[in-house]
């Protein structure tokens, strides 16, 4: 392979490794970092009384694996003023990680018979909006950071496999290796 279309070929894996480094940073971002902020706002939410209005357990069932979802509505007072959620959790969306959706919609209907309350978490800067449950799901988490660290991983290493693409590249072009960017200059 000639020198130039070594070069060019370590530029593509650089660029290559950088597209899969910002696809990694930013599921982590988004799939990992809203729950955490949120439940790091939670922590100063108020906690209140909610009345279960109606809850459901969503199953979707595909080719290879079923997911489920619990939704929820419910009923609570803020300063007087009453409001109604429909969040449960801090993870949005569904999934078929433990049995979570289950055990919450069995603890939503239960409650829902029974006329039982619940304590709903409600954000005192914004009262439209409150969750049941402001506890991180770990083992999601865990699952979901694995995208993030394979795809950062791969990112990593097509952008130093470009870089070493290109260093022996223009070892070869010169034939002496080639010092950069350390005020040296090879002997």
């Amino acid at each position: 392979m000639k020198t130039d279309t070594k070069k060019k070929a370590g530029k593509g894996l650089n660029y290559f490794g950088l597209i899969f480094v910002a696809i990694g940073l930013g599921v982590g971002l988004f799939m990992l970092g809203g729950p955490v902020l949120t439940a790091m706002e939670a922590r100063s939410w108020v906690p209140v009384q909610a009345q279960v209005l109606d809850s459901n357990l969503r199953v979707n069932r595909g080719s290879d694996s079923t997911t489920y979802r619990v939704e929820a509505r419910y009923r609570y007072e803020y300063d007087g003023r009453p409001y109604t959620g429909d969040r449960v959790s801090l993870h949005k969306g569904s999934d078929n990680i433990g049995d979570y959706h289950q055990r919450w919609h069995s603890k939503l209907a239960h409650a829902q018979r029974n006329n039982r309350r619940l304590t709903a978490w409600v954000n005192p800067a914004d009262p439209t909006e409150a969750l049941l449950d402001r506890e991180l799901r770990w083992p999601l988490m865990g699952f979901m950071s694995i995208f993030a660290i394979v795809f950062t991983g791969a990112g990593l290493f097509f952008t130093f496999l470009g870089r070493f693409t290109q260093r022996r590249a223009e070892r070869d072009q010169h034939g002496r290796p080639v010092i950069r960017d350390r005020g040296l200059a090879p002997v």
